[in-house]
C-alpha cells in the first residue's frame, strides 16, 4: 500500500493491518467521511481469493437452516446481500469451486462456493442473479449493517439458544416477507 495523500489518513487496525480512510471534501471545504461508500474489502482465509464491494445493500440475515449449519459447521451462517454490479473480483477466480447440492423442495437448488485451497466461503458468481450473497466472516472491513433477522428457525440446532431480540422467522414468514419485498 502507497503512503497516504491528500484526503487520507492511515491508521492501524489491532490485527496488525492497516486500513485506508478516505475523505472528501464538499463545497463547503468541510471535509466528510465517505461512509457505506467506502469500498468493503473480502478475502479467504489463505488471502488467494479477494474481492471488493463498493455497498452492500442487505439484508444481513442470520440462517439456520441444516444446510447453512452443515456447510458452516456452526449454530448459524451470517449471510450479507449486494448487488452483482458493486462486486469486483480481485484475484482466485481459478481457486474458486461450487459444490451444488440437490434441490429438496423447490428451486433454486443450495449451492456453496469456496476457495479450493483453504476451503473458506466466497462469494457464489456462478449464479445469474442480479444480487449476490457473502459471508459477513470472509469481509475484511466493517460492512456498516449489523443482523436484521435470525431466519428459518424451525431448523435451529437443539444445543444453541438464541439470546438476543432480532426477530425470528420461520420458513412461512421467510416467505411471507419475500413476497411482500418483491
Amino acid at each position: 500500500m502507497s503512503a497516504p495523500g491528500i484526503g487520507q489518513k492511515r491508521s492501524r487496525k489491532s490485527c496488525g493491518q492497516f486500513s485506508l480512510h478516505l475523505s472528501l471534501t464538499c463545497n463547503s471545504g468541510h471535509s466528510k467521511r465517505l461512509g457505506r461508500t467506502i469500498m468493503i474489502r473480502g478475502s479467504c482465509l489463505c488471502g488467494g481469493v479477494r474481492f471488493e464491494i463498493d455497498r452492500v445493500t442487505g439484508p444481513f440475515e442470520l440462517c439456520h437452516c441444516t444446510r447453512c449449519r452443515k456447510a458452516s459447521g456452526s449454530a448459524f451462517v451470517a449471510w450479507i446481500e449486494f448487488l452483482r454490479t458493486d462486486f469486483r473480483l480481485l484475484q482466485g477466480a481459478e481457486l474458486i469451486k461450487t459444490y451444488e447440492a440437490p434441490v429438496r423442495v423447490r428451486p433454486p437448488p443450495y449451492r456453496k462456493s469456496f476457495c479450493s485451497r483453504c476451503g473458506s466461503p466466497v462469494p457464489d458468481l456462478s449464479s445469474d442473479s442480479p444480487r449476490i450473497h457473502v459471508t459477513a466472516g470472509v469481509l475484511d472491513d466493517d460492512p456498516q449493517l449489523r443482523p436484521d433477522r435470525h431466519i428459518l428457525v424451525e431448523c435451529k440446532s437443539p444445543w444453541f439458544t438464541i439470546s438476543d431480540a432480532l426477530p425470528q422467522l420461520d420458513r412461512a414468514a421467510l416467505d411471507a416477507l419475500r413476497r411482500k419485498q418483491a
